[in-house]
């Protein structure tokens, strides 16, 4: 397992992932005083993965995608190889690349980016 997505209690595992990036985004304040002084406030930080799978089928990006739809702006339960328990967050389908080169001798399947949200 790389990353999976737990849905209404189905588990939808995340296919052939090559490229994961993970930003981290710090809820609070920062700012300069006047007198050049640092005033920061920062409540939490949460996480934000990305994920963008190697190239697919139409049918299997079809059927992931729409495996997906059930989760669109709902919380899910993730959790990855990095994780050590499942956590809340939230998912969205970033973009669904297609390659339309028909001179192209690699895959022309479908490519689709996840963003994965921690609450």
């Amino acid at each position: 397992m790389i990353a999976q997505i737990t849905v209404n209690g189905s588990t939808i595992d995340i296919p052939k992932i090559f490229e994961m990036t993970v930003e981290h985004e710090y809820i609070g304040s920062r700012e300069r005083t006047a007198g050049g002084k640092m005033l920061m406030n920062v409540v939490d930080a949460k996480r934000i993965w990305t994920y963008r799978t190697r190239a697919m089928s139409k049918s299997d990006a079809d059927d992931f995608i729409d495996e997906l739809r059930d989760a669109k702006f709902q919380e899910v339960k993730f959790n990855n190889d990095e994780l050590e328990e499942e956590i809340d967050a939230y998912v969205d389908i970033e973009m669904e690349e297609r390659n339309v080169d028909t001179s192209a001798t690699y895959d022309k399947g479908r490519e689709i980016e996840i963003i994965v949200t921690e609450k």
